[in-house]
């Protein structure tokens, strides 16, 4: 399963992620910082990407169509995010395993 992490989201989240085996990238590596959110969705549809974002207007279906979408707290940092990822989709082989849209718990 690949990430994707949005600029709102710790960057730290990317990193701890490739450190578990993941490919994760984020939006300041390949679209870059400032890329309107209908551009961020297409990307990570596009590359068949889980979207890592706290940005709560990704739960709404028009923002999130086509792909899997992890929210999270926007209190975590980076590791606490990939840890609260990993155990998230530890079970699922694929994102449509997961469904539209995942709230990562804050415990």
């Amino acid at each position: 399963m690949a990430f994707f992490v949005d600029e709102d989201t710790d960057l730290v989240t990317a990193t701890t992620l490739r450190d578990h085996g993941y490919d994760a990238t984020t939006v300041q590596e390949t679209v870059g910082k400032g890329t309107e959110d209908p551009d961020v969705r297409a990307y990570a549809d596009q590359t068949d990407r889980v979207l890592v974002t706290t940005d709560r207007g990704f739960q709404r279906p028009e923002r999130n169509r086509g792909i899997t979408v992890l929210l999270v707290p926007g209190d975590l940092d980076g590791p606490a995010i990939a840890q609260r990822t990993v155990e998230t989709i530890e079970y699922a082989e694929t994102p449509g395993d997961l469904g539209n849209v995942v709230w990562l718990s804050e415990e």
